[in-house]
């Protein structure tokens, strides 16, 4: 992956959402500090925009791990978590996963190769989460079965009405 095919992702997602969340912009840090948290491995959504690790990037061979974090930080604008602060909790990140799966899956990507991805940058990453971001956002591994278990439940309903 390049920064140009992060870009082509970050607009087919923006094209999903509410017209309103258009105007989010995407910057990309190559390892810059940013308040005091090393960025080049993740994402964050601070008001009206997302930023995202130029290393993330480049680990990414499919685009589906690009695609799942970007979906994820849009959930954050478009389920209203983004206010003045990093303050989310358990629930907004999980609520998050959720979302994201459901955008990628729109733009084609499929469900276990999405899942299977998040696993393998969970052990890429570990080592540079800081403590507060732990907090907030518990185990990847956990949160990826806890929307496994959602998918599962979602997926057993009956969708036709009678």
């Amino acid at each position: 992956m390049n920064i140009k095919d992060a870009y082509k992702i970050f607009n087919k997602l923006l094209k999903l959402c509410p017209k309103e969340y258009n105007g989010i912009d995407l910057f990309i840090y190559g390892g810059e500090d940013y308040h005091n948290y090393d960025l080049s491995k993740g994402a964050i959504a601070p008001t009206r925009c997302i930023n995202l690790g130029l290393k993330l990037i480049e680990h990414d061979q499919t685009g589906s791990n690009i695609a799942f974090t970007l979906a994820h930080e849009l959930g954050h604008h478009v389920l209203g978590h983004v206010s003045n602060g990093y303050d989310g909790d358990v629930h907004e990140e999980q609520d998050c996963d959720l979302f994201s799966l459901f955008l990628c899956q729109l733009l084609g990507y499929i469900k276990t190769d999405i899942l299977e991805g998040q696993r393998k940058y969970e052990k890429w990453r570990a080592s540079t989460i800081q403590s507060w971001h732990k907090k907030s956002h518990n185990s990847r591994i956990k949160r990826i079965e806890r929307v496994e278990k959602q998918l599962e439940m979602l997926e057993s309903i009956n969708w036709k009405y009678s």
